[in-house]
């Protein structure tokens, strides 16, 4: 987050702080997948928006899409009801569905959702150690097969 830090950050932001119409080199190392510069003209009652894609999936067809990205095939396995959910999968089993309608008239064009998640899966790839990484991996093979 590139502000001029006047006013109390969120948590988990790294703050670039520094004025955007006197940058000099500041930015000279950085790269950056994606800039918004949210100064907008016409300033929005709301300044908390959903951001997401407009199409809803279920989680199981979410899963199949990340597989895809990676370029595998997703494999299920029944899990008994005896097994703390949470333990193998990090959502609880309900509907959660994003209304983007605000993030819409800000900003109308999208990406189609297998777009984004390969492009996300890409970044990993090249990011893995800055990703803090659950073991729901270890415990699966561990406890459930």
């Amino acid at each position: 987050m590139l502000n001029r830090n006047t006013k109390e950050q969120s948590d988990g932001v790294h703050l670039i702080e520094a004025d955007r119409h006197n940058l000099g080199a500041l930015l000279k190392e950085k790269h950056f997948d994606v800039v918004m510069d949210v100064i907008l003209d016409k300033k929005p009652k709301q300044h908390i928006f959903n951001v997401g894609n407009e199409l809803s999936v279920s989680i199981k067809e979410w899963v199949i899409l990340c597989y895809q990205a990676a370029g595998k095939e997703a494999e299920f396995v029944n899990v008994y009801e005896d097994i703390e959910q949470r333990n193998y999968f990090s959502f609880y089993n309900y509907e959660y569905v994003l209304d983007v309608t605000k993030q819409k008239e800000l900003l109308p064009q999208t990406l189609e959702i297998q777009k984004g998640l390969c492009e996300c899966f890409e970044w990993y790839e090249k990011n893995q150690d800055k990703v803090n990484k659950k073991l729901y991996f270890e415990f699966i093979d561990k406890n459930l097969k």
